[in-house]
């Protein structure tokens, strides 16, 4: 009889305690979904007129990209293999989630037994090279400040956001095309993601043209 009212008392308090657990992964859910949607209520807004304002005055894309949780590394430059607490890019458009930012520009080529494109070499390329935009997407939800005004050091709008994607702000990277809507208007279409481009490049040789 022991047995059985010790058995019964577990059961009813594993679930009470699975009530609870399923409760609180409910409630967290509900408060980050609602959380992801009001910064991107918040920043969506500002990035367009942002950009909208730049293309119109012809002003430059730059801005500074910082990390939220070593802010107080700025301005130094920090060595290593991770990436650095901060950095400047291109503010070149938006997407559904979050910005669109400009890290390099290369000349790319379609392989097609490969059905990939790869980096062209600099000389001797003999096939038809394909301009590719290095866009990194940071989405809205991982941005927790802008200051648009910036500093004594860089005057560009200055975005802090988490490095939350393996110690980077990019939920991904990609290769893309530039295409113009109508003059002063234009917008990026994904051709590769970096990775895809990186492993025909290997195969390829033109590898060692990441570091040109």
């Amino acid at each position: 009889m022991v047995g059985l009212i010790e058995w019964t008392g577990g059961s009813t308090a594993y679930n009470i305690l699975k009530d609870v657990v399923g409760f609180v992964r409910r409630t967290l859910g509900r408060r980050s979904s609602g959380q992801r949607l009001e910064r991107r209520a918040k920043w969506k807004p500002l990035f367009e007129d942002l950009i909208l304002t730049r293309r119109r005055d012809q002003l430059r894309s730059d801005v500074i990209i910082r990390d939220v949780r070593r802010m107080d590394h700025y301005p130094d430059q920090e060595e290593g293999k991770r990436i650095s607490p901060w950095f400047r890019v291109g503010l070149v458009g938006t997407y559904y989630r979050g910005i669109e930012v400009a890290l390099g520009i290369h000349s790319l080529v379609w392989e097609e037994s490969e059905k990939s494109w790869r980096l062209g070499a600099l000389l001797n390329e003999p096939s038809e090279t394909q301009t590719g935009y290095l866009i990194g997407y940071i989405p809205y939800d991982v941005i927790d400040h802008v200051d648009l005004t910036g500093d004594e050091y860089y005057s560009y709008p200055h975005i802090y956001a988490n490095f939350a994607f393996k110690g980077q702000p990019y939920e991904k990277l990609a290769f893309c095309e530039r295409k113009e809507l109508f003059p002063g208007n234009d917008f990026y279409t994904e051709l590769e993601p970096l990775e895809r481009v990186k492993l025909t490049s290997e195969k390829f040789g033109t590898a060692w043209m990441w570091r040109s």
